[in-house]
């Protein structure tokens, strides 16, 4: 080279790009060089240049390259421009024109052949390069002069910028089968969800096709939901955090697969995606308002709206949790007399207490105001109160239009607001002769107290006294299938009665009808 001419100002500014290109001489195991971006950044900062742009090879939070420019008082300085730091690997899926293609985020919405060879190729370039070694190079635009120098140092300064260890050395098998099974996941992902539908369809597209790029490139993105997929998903903290980016909440079963992104695909996404596109989201959204309609209805009726007597006993028996709908306050219950709510407190009292220790798993309640004396009799309370326990079906109140309960033997069951009066028996009612009742109706028991307050009110205030009384009973979830004796027992567990005003059903039916349970959502 005529560097003396070169380097005559007379004949123009000499710029010069001088590389430095780091590859090992590992013929037993090829490998793959990549930067850390950790020490670049050292670097960069340490030589004066600018921010610069960091490039996250295949979503790595720490690998990658970079390039920046140098500050303009710096440059005049040392005569460097620019410095280009990137990984050799790249060069074995550059394209003839270095330009970074792939198929649009259209193509793969429609999973067109087009996109499906793109990916394959991809796979099958990677596949072939993992017996192949792959350095690193480090670019400076410099001027003449300062080539001239970085030229007759440049063995010693390479060594020496070894030392930092700033290049992290992978074999290729691992390296390359990382990128090509990264990205034949991401088309498995794809084909998935264009088999679902959603009604994202073209957000989730968009983001799996930047994803995908990113395996060979660092692609700019142009479409704006793909940025704000990308803020809502908090790229940067996964990529800090994980040390790769990943779709952490992706689950292919949800409705949109993706909830942190924008659920329905809106007017900017579809023209991006291609002139079926609205038609196809239109039916991803119809169908999903049905599935939702059915889930909602198979939640509220998960034996359907009238299944049969046998059915809802067996369904009470072994899980009345799912039959029944939960206990909760209600604002009727906020008006409630005093007196009612003081009477119901020492009801509750009175009645746990007599049972033993020996059939007890928990705690014996002993409720201090109406809203915990009610919860005391809650199938969740008292499962966790009791070690054994029989919840029994009432079928009060499950006829049919004609008033008939379709498969129901013997008698039928007294509402939940008339066995009030078997707790709460009126002061002229017949005494029951049981030891167990014979507690409650003497001495401090809270049937006899019952009793003594009746006798102080007048005849409007004991009916309005009762009335408050079968107001909450008629609320309350369950109570002990009380008769001759307080507490009945059927072998070894005690049992109680719940209430229907609870039951996820609309009534008993027949046995053809209530086999058409709520149809479940497809998928």
């Amino acid at each position: 080279l005529d560097w003396s001419y070169m380097m005559d100002r007379r004949h123009g500014e000499l710029l010069v790009d001088v590389g430095i290109s780091f590859t090992p001489r590992s013929p037993d195991v090829p490998v793959v060089g990549v930067w850390r971006l950790d020490a670049l950044e050292a670097s960069f900062g340490a030589g004066g240049y600018k921010r610069g742009e960091i490039h996250h090879h295949n979503m790595l939070s720490r690998y990658g390259a970079l390039q920046a420019e140098m500050q303009q008082e710096r440059s005049q300085q040392t005569h460097i421009a620019f410095r280009s730091t990137y990984n050799l690997y790249y060069e074995s899926i550059r394209t003839n024109n270095n330009q970074a293609n792939f198929a649009s985020d259209s193509d793969a919405y429609k999973l067109s052949p087009s996109y499906m060879a793109e990916c394959f190729d991809i796979m099958k370039v990677v596949d072939h390069c993992k017996g192949k070694t792959y350095g690193v190079r480090d670019e400076y635009r410099v001027s003449g002069h300062a080539a001239r120098i970085m030229l007759d140092n440049i063995e010693s300064k390479a060594i020496q910028y070894l030392q930092s260890d700033p290049i992290l050395w992978i074999p290729s098998t691992i390296w390359f089968e990382l990128i090509r099974r990264r990205v034949r996941e991401i088309q498995r992902t794809q084909i998935s969800i264009v088999k679902k539908n959603p009604p994202n369809l073209g957000i989730l597209t968009g983001l799996l096709n930047h994803m995908l790029r990113s395996t060979t490139s660092t692609p700019i993105i142009y479409d704006s939901h793909v940025r704000e997929s990308l803020t809502l998903l908090e790229y940067r903290n996964v990529l800090e955090t994980a040390g790769m980016f990943f779709l952490q909440d992706f689950d292919i079963n949800s409705d949109t697969c993706l909830e942190e992104v924008q659920q329905i695909d809106d007017v900017n996404v579809l023209g991006l995606m291609g002139v079926t596109a609205k038609a196809q989201r239109d039916r991803a959204v119809g169908r999903m308002d049905a599935w939702r309609s059915n889930e909602s209805e198979s939640k509220d009726y998960p034996l359907g709206r009238t299944p049969t007597w046998t059915s809802l006993k067996t369904a009470i028996l072994h899980s009345p949790g799912t039959i029944m709908r939960e206990w909760s306050w209600t604002s009727r219950m906020s008006n409630i007399q005093l007196t009612v709510g003081r009477l119901v407190v020492m009801f509750t009292r009175h009645m746990w207490l007599m049972l033993t220790q020996e059939v007890m798993k928990g705690i014996i309640p002993y409720p201090n105001s109406l809203y915990d004396a009610m919860k005391c009799w809650t199938i969740t309370s008292i499962d966790d109160t009791l070690a054994s326990v029989a919840f029994e079906a009432c079928n009060a109140g499950l006829h049919d239009h004609t008033g008939v309960t379709p498969g129901r033997l013997g008698p039928k069951s007294r509402a939940f607001v008339d066995r009030c009066s078997l707790f709460f028996p009126d002061p002229d009612a017949p005494h029951k002769s049981n030891a167990q009742w014979c507690l409650l109706w003497e001495g401090d028991g809270y049937i006899a107290e019952f009793h003594r307050t009746m006798k102080t009110l007048d005849g409007d205030q004991q009916e309005s006294l009762k009335q408050g009384l079968r107001d909450v009973f008629s609320e309350l979830h369950c109570l002990p299938a009380s008769g001759a004796r307080v507490w009945i027992q059927k072998k070894d567990a005690i049992v109680f009665i719940t209430n229907p005003a609870f039951y996820r059903i609309d009534r008993i039916g027949r046995g053809g009808e209530s086999q058409r349970r709520a149809p479940r959502a497809r998928r």
